[in-house]
């Protein structure tokens, strides 16, 4: 009987001692599968990051390679650019050119003349009749048209010219003569003593010369005037048959 439950011991502890080494064998195989699987994880993921650098480095050789570098200038086109530069810079001198020959062609014309000042004729052209002058008190021939107005009044130039001669005539008083082209000119007298253009000057068809004054004093009797004149080649020429002005 003692001898039964020696054996019985015995074998229990062998179960015992057979259990702890399979727990003890479990353990150390499921901690070599970790390490394995864990090394095993590590190389795959060094291997994609290598694969990922070599794709990155063959993707940006390719871009390279692809890439056409910095835009080359080819002489050729230059001097298309030039040459267009030059073309662009003589349609400018041409037209500007034939801007100045078109008003130079505008100065030469004398037609659709302006009124110098309005106002109604007060004395009229004449150069085949004597008239009589109140303020001289004796017959001459008058070769202008004397235009009423107030003192100060604007003249104006009946055409665009340019102004040749500002003259204290002792006669007529303060005058300006514009010259217009080869064959007219125009003549503004008994003006105020300060002009508002000056000897040699362009002015504008329409552009005031100055004011009425009372400066000539062979028509000093007279209501206060323009005495206005249109010359052709030199020779004094009726300003009716130019300009239509208010009667008496």
């Amino acid at each position: 009987m003692k001898s039964e439950n020696i054996s019985s011991q015995t074998t229990k502890q062998n179960k015992s001692i057979f259990k702890s080494k399979i727990l003890y064998v479990s353990l150390v195989s499921a901690v070599v599968l970790s390490g394995i699987i864990f090394y095993h994880n590590g190389i795959n993921d060094k291997h994609t990051k290598e694969v990922a650098n070599i794709i990155k480095n063959e993707s940006l050789s390719q871009n390279l390679n692809s890439y056409p570098g910095p835009p080359t200038t080819d002489l050729h086109d230059c001097e298309e650019v030039k040459c267009s530069a030059q073309a662009t810079t003589n349609l400018e001198n041409t037209k500007t050119a034939s801007y100045l020959e078109k008003e130079r062609a505008d100065d030469n014309k004398f037609e659709d003349l302006c009124k110098p000042i309005d106002g109604r004729v007060l004395n009229e052209y004449s150069d085949d009749e004597l008239t009589y002058c109140k303020t001289m008190e004796d017959f001459r021939i008058h070769d202008a048209i004397d235009i009423q107005a107030d003192i100060g009044t604007n003249i104006k130039s009946v055409c665009s010219g340019t102004v040749t001669e500002i003259v204290n005539d002792e006669m007529y008083g303060t005058s300006v003569l514009i010259k217009h082209n080869d064959k007219y000119s125009t003549k503004y007298c008994g003006l105020q003593e300060v002009v508002l253009v000056k000897e040699g000057q362009h002015v504008a068809k329409g552009q005031a010369l100055g004011g009425v004054g009372n400066s000539g004093i062979c028509e000093i009797s007279e209501p206060s005037h323009l005495h206005f004149q249109i010359i052709e080649n030199s020779r004094a020429v009726n300003p009716a048959d130019f300009i239509i002005f208010k009667s008496k």
